[in-house]
């Protein structure tokens, strides 16, 4: 009947059978002293090179060219190392150690502390009675910013009655690295974030 009238039955949708095609994740492989990358590099220590071997942890100070934050596997305090094309200390090696840089190495161990944890919480430290002139006698907190919940001046401590804006920590550990956060004037825990009384830690 269809066919004698010029009409044609209309036709049935077909399922479709195509999909998307997965992404496959590639695994991260760095680069040539790149971040992440191992690497063997030669210290001088009473005046004999040792070899040690150890992760490159990022790029290091502005002031030494081309020159790597190296963490060693040996458990030890980050170093500087340079990258060389002439060696001075061993052939073996295109990497030697830079001596100095005590301050950065804590900011570096301090930076590392702070990423593991990965947070900042204020908690109050006193609370006084004070005299403003815009609102008169008002109970004034003062409070102190923590890295680790089970720090023991932080356990047990109240919150700030105030909101404050959390912080971000990826702009922290590059204030820490680059030396812009002062220890004085910061109103960080000399515990937990500075790691003035601790001397072993997983950092």
């Amino acid at each position: 009947m269809a066919d004698v009238h010029g009409r044609t039955q209309p036709r049935t949708p077909k399922a479709r059978t195509w999909r998307r095609p997965q992404r496959t994740r590639k695994l991260y492989e760095p680069k040539e002293y790149g971040v992440g990358a191992w690497v063997t590099f030669a210290e001088s220590r009473d005046d004999k090179i040792v070899l040690r071997c150890g992760q490159v942890w990022s790029l290091g100070p502005p002031r030494i060219g081309n020159s790597r934050w190296v963490v060693p596997n040996d458990g030890g305090d980050a170093v500087v190392v340079r990258i060389n094309q002439r060696p001075v200390l061993t052939s073996r090696t295109l990497l030697d150690v830079v001596p100095g840089h005590n301050m950065h190495r804590q900011n570096l161990r301090r930076a590392e502390n702070l990423r593991r944890f990965g947070r900042l919480f204020p908690v109050v430290v006193s609370k006084n009675w004070e005299h403003l002139w815009s609102a008169g006698k008002t109970l004034v907190e003062s409070w102190c910013w923590h890295v680790d919940p089970m720090c023991p001046d932080a356990v047990g401590r109240a919150s700030p009655s105030k909101q404050f804006q959390p912080f971000n920590i990826t702009q922290v550990v590059l204030e820490l690295i680059s030396g812009r956060i002062n220890a004085s004037t910061s109103r960080f825990c000399r515990r937990c974030f500075w790691l003035d009384d601790i001397n072993d830690t997983a950092a």
